[in-house]
């Protein structure tokens, strides 16, 4: 399923600096508070009748610990209508629409080592949309694992979804603090996109040290790319983007333009220094046509 296009759900995202995105019939945005967060929709009083359904492979047990826990969400929702919870993951493997019905956010996996995050972000994506998906960038070494990377790249990867922050903050040096709000300024901008965008998955983790995702809203497109250290047998392949016009140009943070066929068929070249953990937030912005490039603010 890769190079699928994940379907689009519409949720509250409020840009730094800029009137928030709002979709009719939503929340005041006031209510979103955290980094990544989005109001409740204000008509979530009640959950969806239709998704009340369990799958028929759901053992009698499973079947009534759910509705147990959906029983005692709804009465939630009931008494605090615009509140936005966010599901914990007790390990992972517990997302589905039913619940989705009833949580603005879901908790994908207990595992928030960044490398093990991108290969569980790339199944959650297979269907649900990065606007559900919480993740945080916690400590290096990772508590769990013991594994080392970057903040950026931490950062990075918890970025592709609703970025939050879990370390150990007074422990952190000034010059990671200084990093992480740097970072979580720049998720404030491209949040938009990230959380209201297309999705395409441009690369499998499994096979390849070099992943990345693409997001697409209108004229603006965001690209994460992530290169872990070289494994056996597993090569650097740059993937190619997706989702764009090949007739029209794309002008990148840094002022460059690149034509929509080339990205298509070839890719853009990214500089990630050094074998180990890298990683890279490219940000585009379709032109008119091919000779004449829309600068970002003319709307």
């Amino acid at each position: 399923m890769d190079d699928a296009r994940t379907s689009k759900r519409t949720f509250l995202a409020q840009p730094s600096g800029k009137r928030p995105l709002r979709p009719e019939g939503s929340a005041d945005p006031d209510q979103a508070r955290a980094v990544g967060r989005h109001a409740p929709p204000a008509n979530r009083t009640e959950p969806t009748r239709k998704l009340r359904r369990f799958s028929p492979n759901v053992s009698g047990l499973t079947r009534s610990l759910l509705g147990r826990s959906r029983r005692r969400k709804d009465s939630g929702w009931r008494r605090r209508p615009r509140r936005a919870p966010t599901l914990p993951a007790g390990g992972g493997g517990r997302t589905d629409l039913g619940i989705l019905a009833r949580t603005d956010e879901i908790w994908a996996s207990d595992n928030t080592d960044a490398t093990g995050r991108i290969t569980i972000q790339h199944g959650y994506g297979q269907l649900y949309p990065a606007g559900t998906m919480s993740a945080w960038v916690t400590d290096s070494p990772n508590p769990t694992t013991g594994q080392e990377a970057p903040l950026s790249f931490r950062c990075h990867v918890a970025m592709a979804g609703v970025l939050g922050l879990g370390g150990n903050l007074p422990r952190w040096s000034a010059a990671e603090l200084e990093e992480a709000a740097a970072l979580v300024a720049l998720y404030k901008e491209i949040r938009p996109v990230v959380q209201h965008g297309e999705l395409y998955r441009l690369a499998d983790p499994a096979r390849s040290a070099w992943t990345a995702v693409q997001y697409v809203l209108g004229d603006s497109v965001v690209v994460f790319f992530w290169r872990r250290p070289a494994e056996f047998a597993r090569l650097f392949t740059p993937p190619r983007l997706a989702g764009l016009n090949p007739a029209a140009r794309y002008r990148d943070q840094d002022g460059g333009l690149h034509h929509g066929a080339v990205l298509l068929s070839h890719g853009i070249d990214v500089d990630l220094p050094g074998s180990g953990y890298a990683s890279v937030v490219v940000r585009l912005t379709r032109g008119l046509n091919a000779h004449a490039v829309r600068r970002p603010q003319d709307g």
